[in-house]
C-alpha cells in the first residue's frame, strides 16, 4: 500500500500542482517585478541623464579653471620678461610649487631661448621642435603668448608658455616657461577632481597631455569617438567590460595663444552612478524574496491536500507499469480521489489476472508451433512399445518374452522422460523468485527444440561461460524467454539453404550483469519495423505460425527481472538478440 503522505517535494512533481503553484507566483510576483523594473528602468535613466548633466558641468568647469591658470601664467611670465629686461631676475628665484599650500612658482623653469637674427626664428637647439608658423611668430611679435608642447621624460608630456622678452626687439630672444603640471592641472589639490571622476585632456592630434586613467589605450578610443561627434556632448565607452559615461568640452586656445585647443573629457563608470539603484535593488530582492516564500508556504498549504492523491495515484500508475500488478494505493480523502483510487486497485488486480493469462496464451502458442516436434518424439517409444506388445501376444519364447518386455520398459521410460520435459514447461509460473544457472535453463530450452532444429536443418553452436553467476527469477518464464526468441530464430531461417542455417548462443559476464546472446544468419528485421517488434499483436508470421504475443510477453517477463533486452538485426544477415541480467549484490 502506498500512504497518502507525501512530502512536498514529491507533491510538486505534479504537473497539475506546479500549473496552479506557478498561476500564484505569477498573480503575486509578476505585478510586483512589473512595478519594481519599470521603476529602475525610470530611475537609473534619470541618474543616468543627472550624471551626464553633471559631468558636462564639471568638465566645463575644469577647462573654465586651467583657462584661468593660463591666464596667469602668462601674467607671472611677463613679469619674469620685465624683471629680465631690468637685470632683476634669477633663475634660482624658483621654488618648486606646492599644490596644498598654494606656494611656489607655477613654472618648474625658465629660460631665454635666443633667436637667429636674419630668420628670427629659435638659434641653436634642436631639441625646441615647436612648429613657428609665420602666423604663431607674428602672434608672438604682436606681444602674444604661445603656448607649445615638448616630448618629456615619460608619457607625461611638457607644456611650455612663450613671450618674447622685448616685443619691440625680438632679436632678444624668446622667454620660454615650462609649466608645472601640478598646477596647471591642479594634481594634488583639494577638490581637483569629484569623487569617482577620471580626466582626460588630449589635442586634436590626439596626443594626451594628462590622464587619471592607466591604460591610454582606452583614452584613444574615447579620442577616435570625439573624431566623429560635435564641439561637446556626452557618449558611452566600455573599458575592462566596465560601462563608462563620458562628458567632453573643448578649451578654446588659438585665438589668445595661438595654439590647437585641448579637450577635456571627464568619466565616470555607470556602477558608480546607479549605486543608489544597486542598493534599492538589493533592499528590493529581500522584499521580494520573502514575499516568494510567504506566497509559497500558503501555496503549498493551500494545494498539498488536493495534489498529493494525485502524485500517489501517479505512482502507483508507475509501479504497474514496471510491472508489480500485486501494488495497491491507499486515499483517505472523503471524496473522488478515494473512489479512483478504489477503482485503480480493482484495475490492478484485473491486469494482474490478464497478465497471467497473456503469459500462458503465449506459453501455448509456443507449445503448438511445437505439436509436431512432441508428437514425433513421443510416437517413436510408442510404436516400439505396440510393436513389442503385438509380439508378446502372438506368443513368444520365455527368453524373447524377458527381452520385448526390457525394450517395452526401456521405451516406457523413454516415454515418461519426455513428457516430463514439457510438462515442466507447460506449467504456470510459480511467482516466486529462485536462484538460476542461465546455463541450465539454455540447455534445458535447447531440449524441448531438439527435433525442430534437426527437422529444419539448422545448426545450433553454444558458447557457454561456465561460471556465470546466480540470478534470481523465475524459472519457466526465463525458458520461455530463451525459447519464444530460439522459435523466432527457427522461423527466420526458413528461406535460407538447409546447409547455411546456423543458430548460436553465447553467454558471458561483465562486474554487473549476465549476458545472453542468441543470433541468426535469417532474413534480419527490415529498420522500419523493428521499433513495432515488441508490440502485442504485432507479427510479420502467418497465423498458423505466430499470434504477435512473442516477443510483447518476452518484454514485460524481462521488465520484470529487471533485464533489458536489445536488438541488432540487418536485412538478409541476421539478428541478435542480447538479454542482460543484474547480478544480485550478493554474487
Amino acid at each position: 500500500m502506498m500512504s497518502e503522505r507525501i512530502s512536498f517535494n514529491i507533491f510538486l512533481k505534479t504537473r497539475v500542482a506546479r500549473r496552479f503553484f506557478y498561476l500564484f507566483m505569477m498573480c503575486a510576483l509578476l505585478p510586483l517585478l512589473a512595478i519594481a523594473s519599470i521603476s529602475y528602468l525610470y530611475v537609473g535613466r534619470q541618474l543616468k541623464d543627472q550624471a551626464f548633466k553633471r559631468l558636462h558641468q564639471q568638465v566645463k568647469s575644469k577647462g573654465f579653471e586651467v583657462y584661468d591658470r593660463l591666464m596667469f601664467l602668462e601674467n607671472e611670465l611677463e613679469a619674469v620678461a620685465q624683471k629680465i629686461t631690468q637685470n632683476q631676475w634669477k633663475q634660482a628665484d624658483l621654488i618648486h610649487y606646492h599644490p596644498l599650500k598654494h606656494e611656489g612658482n607655477r613654472f618648474r623653469s625658465i629660460e631665454t631661448i635666443p633667436v637667429d637674427r636674419q630668420s628670427l626664428l629659435p638659434a641653436d637647439r634642436p631639441d625646441f621642435l615647436i612648429n613657428f608658423t609665420n602666423d604663431r611668430w607674428a602672434h608672438l611679435v604682436g606681444g602674444g603668448s604661445l603656448i607649445g608642447i615638448l616630448d618629456g621624460e615619460g608619457l607625461v608630456p611638457k607644456i611650455l608658455m612663450m613671450r618674447l622678452v622685448e616685443k619691440s626687439e625680438p632679436a632678444k630672444g624668446i622667454l620660454a616657461g615650462e609649466v608645472d603640471p601640478l598646477y596647471l592641472w591642479g594634481i594634488g589639490m583639494d577638490g581637483a577632481l569629484p569623487p569617482g571622476v577620471e580626466m582626460a585632456i588630449f589635442t586634436p592630434e590626439k596626443r594626451v597631455l594628462i590622464s587619471s586613467f592607466a591604460d591610454l589605450p582606452f583614452i584613444r578610443t574615447s579620442v577616435e569617438t570625439l573624431a566623429q561627434g560635435s564641439f561637446s556632448g556626452n557618449y558611452e565607452t566600455i573599458h575592462d567590460k566596465e560601462v563608462y559615461f563620458n562628458s567632453y568640452w573643448p578649451l578654446f586656445l588659438r585665438h589668445h595663444f595661438s595654439s590647437p585647443d585641448w579637450i577635456f573629457v571627464f568619466s565616470q563608470s555607470k556602477a558608480s552612478i546607479l549605486a543608489p539603484v544597486s542598493n534599492f535593488s538589493r533592499i528590493f530582492g529581500l522584499l521580494i524574496l520573502l514575499t516568494f516564500w510567504i506566497i509559497v508556504l500558503v501555496t503549498l498549504i493551500t494545494l498539498r491536500k488536493r495534489m498529493v492523491p494525485v502524485e500517489t495515484l501517479k505512482a502507483g500508475a508507475m509501479k504497474i507499469a514496471q510491472g508489480e500488478f500485486e501494488h495497491r494505493v491507499d486515499i483517505k480523502s472523503g471524496d473522488e480521489f478515494e473512489l479512483l483510487a478504489e477503482t485503480f486497485n480493482e484495475m490492478s488486480l484485473k491486469l494482474k489476472q490478464g497478465q497471467a493469462m497473456l503469459v500462458q496464451a503465449a506459453k501455448m502458442s509456443a507449445f503448438g508451433q511445437m505439436a509436431a516436434g512432441i508428437v514425433h518424439e513421443i510416437g517413436q517409444p510408442l510404436t516400439a512399445i505396440n510393436g513389442y506388445a503385438e509380439l508378446l501376444a502372438m506368443g513368444a519364447d520365455p527368453e524373447d518374452q524377458k527381452h520385448y518386455l526390457e525394450i517395452i520398459q526401456s521405451e516406457g521410460n523413454r516415454l515418461a522422460q519426455i513428457i516430463s520435459k514439457f510438462r515442466s514447461f507447460s506449467k504456470s509460473s510459480k511467482e516466486a523468485s529462485e536462484s538460476i544457472d542461465v546455463d541450465d535453463v539454455l540447455n534445458k530450452t535447447t531440449m524441448l527444440l531438439e527435433h525442430q532444429l534437426m527437422r529444419s536443418s539448422v545448426q545450433l553452436k553454444m558458447e557457454m561461460a561456465g561460471d556465470l553467476p546466480i540470478i534470481a527469477g523465475d524459472r519457466n518464464e526465463l525458458q520461455q524467454v530463451f525459447l519464444n526468441i530460439l522459435i523466432n530464430a527457427i522461423d527466420a531461417l526458413e528461406n535460407r539453404p538447409p546447409d547455411h542455417r546456423q543458430v548460436y548462443i553465447k553467454t558471458d559476464r561483465s562486474p554487473d550483469s549476465v549476458r545472453v546472446q542468441i543470433e541468426d544468419n535469417g532474413c534480419g528485421i527490415p529498420p522500419e519495423i523493428q521499433a513495432r517488434i515488441f508490440d502485442p499483436f504485432f507479427t510479420t508470421k502467418t497465423e498458423e505460425k505466430g499470434t504477435g504475443l512473442g516477443l510483447a510477453v518476452i518484454n514485460s517477463i524481462l521488465h520484470k527481472h529487471h533485464a533489458r533486452i536489445d536488438v541488432w538485426s540487418e536485412v538478409d544477415r541476421g539478428t541478435r538478440f542480447t538479454v542482460s541480467f543484474p547480478v544480485p549484490k550478493s554474487n
